[in-house]
C-alpha cells in the first residue's frame, strides 16, 4: 500500500479538482492525485469529498481525514460558502474542537464567526497542520464560479464580459417561460455567467479547468493571489 500523502487538500467535486490542478500549476505548485501520485515530497494531493457514488457530509469527511493524516502533515479543505457562510465555518470549527484543537488555536483564523479573509490556517503543537478556505472569498456566500468571476481579465472594462453581463441582466424572469424552455434559476446565476462566458470564448466551451489553463481567467488576479498566498502558507511555507 502507498504511505499517506503527509499534504492533502480537500475540494467538493470534479469541477473543482480541476480548476486547483491548474491554478497551482500556473504558479508552479505540485499536485497529484490518487490515480496519478507524484513521488516529489512538496506533492500536494488533492482529493475529491464528492464522487458518483457518496454523499457525505464534508464536516465529517474533513473529521475522517484529520484523524489519519500524519501528525507532521497539512490538511486543507476548499468548500463553496454558499448561502451559509458562517454555518459552513461553524461546522468545521466544531470538528476541529472535537479533534482537540483548543479554542485559542482557533482564535487567530477567525472574525465575526467566520475564517479570516486571507483563509484559516490553525497550527498546535502535536497535530497536523489545518487550512480551511470557504469560496469564494471568506468573506461572502458563494461558490466556485463566484471566485472565477472575481478572475475575468480585465473585469471592469472587459467588453465581454460586459456584453454577458448585460445579455443575463435583461432576460426575461423565470416565470415569463414555458415549462419546455426553462431558464436557469435565479440562485444559479453566476454559474450561467460563468458558463456563457466561456461559450463565447475563442475556443467556446472549455471545462473550468482548462479555461484557467488558457488564460479565459487570470491566475494572477488580486484574489487569486490571495488564494495561492494561503496555500503557500499551508503546504509550502519556507517558498511563502
Amino acid at each position: 500500500m502507498a504511505p499517506r500523502p503527509d499534504k492533502q487538500l480537500l475540494v467538493e467535486g470534479k469541477n473543482d479538482a480541476h480548476v486547483m490542478f491548474s491554478l497551482l500549476a500556473r504558479h508552479g505548485i505540485l499536485a497529484d492525485s490518487k490515480e496519478k501520485p507524484r513521488k516529489d515530497p512538496d506533492t500536494i494531493r488533492i482529493d475529491q469529498i464528492f464522487t458518483n457514488d457518496n454523499d457525505i457530509d464534508p464536516a465529517a469527511h474533513f473529521y475522517n481525514q484529520l484523524k489519519v493524516i500524519p501528525e507532521s502533515g497539512c490538511l486543507g479543505i476548499v468548500l463553496d460558502a454558499d448561502f451559509n457562510l458562517e454555518g459552513k465555518w461553524m461546522a468545521l470549527r466544531n470538528r476541529l474542537l472535537q479533534f482537540g484543537f483548543p479554542e485559542s488555536a482557533i482564535d487567530n483564523s477567525e472574525l465575526d464567526n467566520r475564517p479570516i479573509s486571507t483563509g484559516a490556517i490553525i497550527r498546535e503543537g502535536d497535530k497536523p497542520t489545518v487550512g480551511i478556505w470557504l469560496m469564494p472569498d471568506n468573506s461572502v456566500e458563494g461558490e466556485l464560479e463566484h471566485f472565477l468571476e472575481l478572475l475575468i481579465p480585465h473585469q471592469n472594462e472587459n467588453p465581454l464580459w460586459s456584453l454577458v453581463t448585460e445579455t443575463l441582466d435583461n432576460m426575461p424572469p423565470e416565470n415569463s417561460f414555458p415549462d419546455y424552455a426553462k431558464r436557469f434559476k435565479e440562485q444559479d446565476r453566476r454559474k450561467a455567467l460563468i458558463h456563457t462566458w466561456l461559450a463565447w470564448q475563442e475556443e467556446p466551451g472549455k471545462p473550468l479547468g482548462q479555461a484557467l489553463t488558457a488564460r479565459y481567467f487570470d491566475a494572477e488576479a488580486h484574489h487569486a493571489l490571495i488564494f495561492i498566498n494561503w496555500v503557500r502558507q499551508l503546504f509550502l511555507p519556507n517558498t511563502a
